[in-house]
Parts: C-alpha cells; sequence; structure tokens
C-alpha cells in the first residue's frame, strides 16, 4: 500500500490539529468498540452449552430420520401380512 506522507498537508491552523486530533480519536474508539462487539458475539457462539446444543441437533436430527423411517417400514411390513 503507497501511503502519501503527506496526509495531514490540508491541516493549516491549530484548530484544524485539534479537530482533527479528536476525529481521530473517534475513529480509534469506534473500532476498538466494534473488535470488542465482535469478540462478545464469537464468545457467544462458542459458549459450551451452545455448543452442545448445537452438536446434540446436528446428531439427533438424523438419527431421529433412520428411526422413523425403520418406524414405517417395520409397520408397511407388518400391514401387509395381515
Amino acid at each position: 500500500m503507497n501511503r502519501s506522507t503527506h496526509t495531514y498537508k490540508r491541516i493549516g491552523s491549530f484548530v484544524e490539529l485539534s479537530n482533527e486530533k479528536i476525529r481521530l480519536s473517534y475513529e480509534s474508539r469506534l473500532a476498538r468498540t466494534k473488535l470488542d462487539l465482535s469478540l462478545l458475539k464469537l464468545g457467544e457462539e462458542l459458549k459450551p452449552a451452545r455448543l452442545l446444543g448445537l452438536m446434540a441437533s446436528r446428531l439427533l436430527v438424523p438419527l431421529s430420520e433412520t428411526i422413523k423411517s425403520r418406524l414405517v417400514s417395520f409397520f408397511q411390513k407388518g400391514s401387509r401380512s395381515y
């Protein structure tokens, strides 16, 4: 990335310098806040209880489908023999 060495060339007074300092401070705080929010979201998604629930649901859905299909086939075979 080629950055110009004259990024603050537009600043011509101490008032503009002060305003730029405040702007950069707010920009920095906003970036930190976004990072903190992202870390909180990640921490919420990686909670052990949540992961256990997710894993259980991913295992139980195929298992219940298998049991359901076997029961249906069992009862269809049983109804044919009568």
